[in-house]
């Protein structure tokens, strides 16, 4: 099952390959936009290599007028998508469809919204949700999926659609307590090109809810409510289910057999393909060493064919994922099974709780779940490691402690004592999933891998005393050599931050709000 690495080769300039999918954004332009560098945050456009930071091409400059300027503020550029799903879906069809998955109960109506702030309720980066009614006041949601949302192929968009399907199967088959779903069924009177499944809906509110006062506003005193207490020892009683999702196929996602059973498949990376031609997927991977190392590598090779990063930002990438993959070849754990399945996108917003008492209602989103190792399945969840007065970014958050003593009072110690070693993954996950980097960042990483303490201070102190200590420890790297031999970039001038935009279109709209009462 050893997967080979990502192909190698001549990182100069090849003829442009037009794919819609992944296009930069200027009519003219048939060459990739970059994968990590993002849309702009103010006019929503993605660029490639040779536009993203030239003046005279970028629309923010090059078509400056407000109502295309801060474009940025909406939900995001392609909303129009989403308001087409909910516009000209057939309902009688979908009315028909789930009373005879739930027969004998009858629809009675769908929750259809009507404002922006509703449509944004119902919408993710990569779905879109209907909620249905039923005459027994059980609820269901209709989760589309998204197909313009990002630059990901039709292809791998399905992909990831199907495994999601397979993984909630598998999870409610072996008694991991997630929202029961329903397949398209297979004489479907919808469209074909809807991708699609039932789900029964899950309570409550997203678990950030849970910092916030009775008059809506966060919190300002300090320490752990009773409701978070609840909530951390709930989603500890329920992670441990996840036990009885062993692997003994490797490290990947679950796919499904022709006869309905599921397997582990290819590793699909979050939010992103790793290959621009099909198959758009790699794995399964031995250990998850070799997948991590995979994810690192691509990235680094789309670096150097001038597909991943701007050409001001690339050099520090490069080193970021040099030292990145050091790291990671050093560590034994990454190696260390049982293999188990992790969520891989639990953020605040896929915990469902009662804002009240804390109790955990469910665990939405599976669409990027993936077996790894039991260290990194059981390291917490990255915003539980937040804290007011931590002495420094890989210290242990205060819900991070309540964690720890709710594995230990289920009689779990070997749970806890992963918790205490999360950092690790947190800065894995970080650094490599996410665009930005910062020096407290690749520090805390870099001290989370050898274990040093992240509570002392010493060199580097700069980002370039950084770059500067890296290029010589692998100033032998042919990918880095035909870096430093490009010609650098001038940064575009600054514009607004997204702080700055933000604050301008709140400023707009309350303009906007006195203007109307006049």
């Amino acid at each position: 099952m050893t997967h080979p690495p990502p192909p190698h080769g001549d990182a100069g300039s090849k003829p442009a390959v037009k794919y819609d999918y992944a296009k930069c954004d200027l009519e003219y332009c048939d060459n990739y936009a970059l994968f990590s560098h993002g849309a702009c945050h103010l006019c929503g456009g993605s660029y490639c290599y040779e536009h993203v930071e030239n003046i005279e091409h970028h629309i923010c400059y090059t078509d400056p007028q407000e109502e295309t300027k801060y474009n940025g503020c909406r939900l995001d550029p392609f909303l129009d998508e989403v308001i087409a799903f909910h516009k000209n879906i057939d309902y009688d069809a979908v009315k028909e469809e789930v009373e005879i998955l739930r027969s004998p109960h009858k629809c009675t109506h769908f929750d259809k919204p009507t404002k922006a702030f509703e449509l944004r309720r119902l919408t993710g980066s990569f779905n879109t949700h209907i909620i249905i009614n039923f005459d027994d006041e059980v609820k269901w949601v209709m989760r589309i999926r998204r197909k313009t949302s990002r630059c990901v192929p039709e292809d791998a968009i399905i992909e990831c659609h199907r495994h999601e399907i397979a993984t909630l199967k598998a999870l409610e088959e072996n008694g991991v307590k997630v929202p029961r779903s329903y397949e398209r069924p297979k004489d479907s009177k919808l469209s074909n090109d809807l991708l699609y499944f039932y789900q029964e809906y899950v309570e409550g509110v997203p678990s950030w809810k849970l910092d916030e006062d009775s008059n809506g506003f966060m919190r300002r005193e300090h320490g752990l409510t009773p409701a978070h207490i609840r909530f951390v020892n709930d989603y500890a009683a329920w992670s441990i289910q996840l036990e009885t999702m062993v692997s003994p196929q490797g490290v990947g996602c679950i796919g499904s057999n022709q006869d309905g059973s599921w397997r582990v498949g290819p590793h699909i990376e979050k939010g992103r393909n790793l290959s621009l031609e099909s198959p758009y997927s790699s794995g399964p991977f031995d250990t998850p060493k070799q997948r991590w190392l995979h994810s690192i590598e691509c990235r680094m090779k789309f670096i150097l064919e001038k597909r991943e990063s701007s050409p001001h930002e690339e050099l520090l990438h490069y080193l970021k994922f040099l030292e990145l993959r050091e790291l990671v070849k050093g560590c034994a754990e990454l190696e260390e099974g049982p293999w188990t399945l992790k969520h891989n996108d639990l953020h605040q917003g896929n915990f469902r709780v009662d804002q009240a008492t804390g109790e955990l209602k469910g665990v939405i989103d599976w669409e990027w779940a993936s077996y790894t190792g039991k260290a990194e399945a059981f390291a917490s969840p990255s915003w539980l490691s937040r804290g007011t007065k931590k002495a420094s970014l890989n210290a242990l958050g205060d819900m991070e402690k309540q964690l720890i003593i709710a594995y230990e009072e289920l009689g779990r110690p070997d749970l806890a004592e992963i918790v205490k070693g999360s950092a690790k993954y947190h800065c894995l996950e970080q650094a490599v999933n996410h665009y930005s980097v910062h020096l407290s960042t690749l520090n805390a990483t870099y001290k989370a891998f050898l274990g040093i303490p992240d509570d002392k201070r010493g060199k580097p102190q700069t980002i370039e005393e950084w770059m500067d200590t890296r290029m010589k420890s692998f100033q032998a790297d042919p990918g880095l050599q035909i870096l430093l031999k490009r010609k650098p970039s001038q940064l575009l001038p600054k514009l607004l931050d997204h702080h700055e935009v933000r604050e301008l279109h709140w400023a707009r709209k309350n303009a906007q709000g006195q203007t109307s009462q006049q």
